[in-house]
């Protein structure tokens, strides 16, 4: 999984697994985690803006709602089948 490391309200910063730094800009792709009221596992979905919360964590949102980051994983290019 990808962690952000910093974020605007526009795009991440993350390590790639292969130690490289990356940013990322809206919209990005991300999968769900496991299947939800409002989302299926494996699914990609798009994060059209990057928010903090009152508690000091990150939420992503999808269709004009917000949702935790850790709810789902981000998606690079290289993760997608091909």
């Amino acid at each position: 999984m990808y962690e952000p490391i910093y974020y605007t309200a526009t795009s991440l910063l993350i390590f790639t697994r292969s130690r490289k730094l990356k940013r990322l800009k809206c919209p990005f792709r991300v999968t769900a985690v496991e299947d939800t009221e409002d989302f299926r596992k494996d699914a990609i979905y798009f994060v059209h803006r990057v928010y903090p919360s009152e508690e000091h964590r990150l939420l992503y949102e999808i269709n004009g709602q917000t949702y935790p980051y850790n709810t789902f994983e981000i998606l690079l290019l290289e993760d997608l089948p091909t």
